[in-house]
């Protein structure tokens, strides 16, 4: 299994959302570039490729079946920053979730994010060794669990990630978790500005 993607709870406007908060530029000192929103329809949607920067950056925003504002690009991190940053800014409350169960590095994430709180959860395999971080103050979506177990991954495994996103109203097993059912928002940078 493999999923990467942002998520953003109560947003009610999405073009506004995605114009003037999500890529509120302010938040950022030293970026110099600049985005392009255009709308499309959601069959217009294509798979995007991982890159590491963003001079080549593309990405996609949309409401999906259970309200949820989607956030994906091709950043290898999903721009977790960013979410981070919109959530503290203007208050809003987000999630970044991978799984990878595919890779030589497989890796169980959670971020949460509500205005200036913060929760990080994850467990990764890096070499031989799995090794489990968590930081932030314990959420009421993880109804008790201490981590007590021994070893990382079963202190936070896809069981728990997923156990932990349905106590959000997130089920990360929906076939419709990702799909519009709206206007779809394609950003990209714009080609030849501050490169």
């Amino acid at each position: 299994m493999f999923l990467s993607f942002g998520l953003f709870f109560d947003v009610k406007d999405v073009h506004s959302f995605c114009t003037n908060e999500l890529f509120d530029l302010s938040k950022f000192s030293n970026l110099d570039i600049h985005f392009t929103h255009e709308e499309i329809k959601k069959d217009d949607i294509k798979r995007l490729n991982k890159v590491a920067g963003l001079k080549n950056y593309e990405g996609y925003l949309f409401r999906q079946k259970d309200s949820f504002v989607v956030y994906i690009n091709n950043l290898s991190d999903n721009w977790i920053t960013n979410i981070e940053f919109t959530c503290a800014k203007y208050g809003y409350k987000g999630l970044y979730v991978f799984a990878d169960s595919e890779s030589m590095f497989p890796a169980y994430m959670l971020y949460y994010f509500d205005g200036n709180k913060k929760r990080i959860i994850y467990s990764i395999k890096d070499g031989e060794r799995w090794s489990f971080f968590n930081k932030g103050e314990p959420q009421f979506f993880e109804a008790g669990d201490y981590y007590n177990e021994h070893g990382a991954t079963k202190k936070f495994n896809y069981e728990k990630l997923n156990s932990f996103c349905k106590r959000l109203g997130v089920d990360i097993e929906s076939k419709d978790l990702l799909i519009p059912t709206e206007t779809v928002y394609n950003t990209y940078v714009e080609k030849n500005f501050g490169f």
